[in-house]
């Protein structure tokens, strides 16, 4: 069965959660001690992601599963795995999707250059001022 999750951990331990979805459920897990305790290192993966599972499954025992609908506008874009930018041919990738105008410009520069596409910011240019204006409003360019 197709999720998407996400899992956090508060930096003291003190709670953690998970939080997922599937073609027809959503569902959040939270654990943590309602005094504020320390939970003695449970975190988002190894606790809430494990119930969460769990949920999902018995969810859907006696259903077929469909896939998670992925909109045909996406972007599949390679990303580099140890720098989270735009990989280079020399970067180990993962396919990540972004939705149109937020594909990220930068490329990365530990793994080698690279042959720059139009739209996209090389390694050591500098961003156009509208870029940097929709950077510094939170965009992802």
């Amino acid at each position: 069965m197709q999720t998407a999750v996400k899992t956090g951990t508060s930096n003291d331990h003190r709670d953690a959660w998970a939080v997922g979805f599937s073609h027809r459920y959503t569902v959040g897990v939270w654990m943590g001690n309602l005094d504020r305790k320390p939970t003695c290192g449970i975190t988002g993966t190894t606790g809430p992601g494990l119930i969460l599972r769990a949920v999902f499954s018995e969810l859907n025992r006696f259903q077929e599963a469909c896939p998670l609908y992925l909109s045909p506008r996406l972007a599949v874009v390679k990303i580099c795995r140890e720098t989270g930018l735009r990989a280079t041919e020399h970067c180990p990738t993962m396919e990540e999707k972004f939705a149109p105008g937020s594909i990220p410009g930068p490329f990365c520069t530990v793994h080698g250059s690279h042959e720059g596409t139009a739209g996209s910011t090389a390694p050591g240019t500098c961003l156009r001022q509208e870029d940097k204006r929709q950077f510094d409003r939170g965009k992802r360019l």
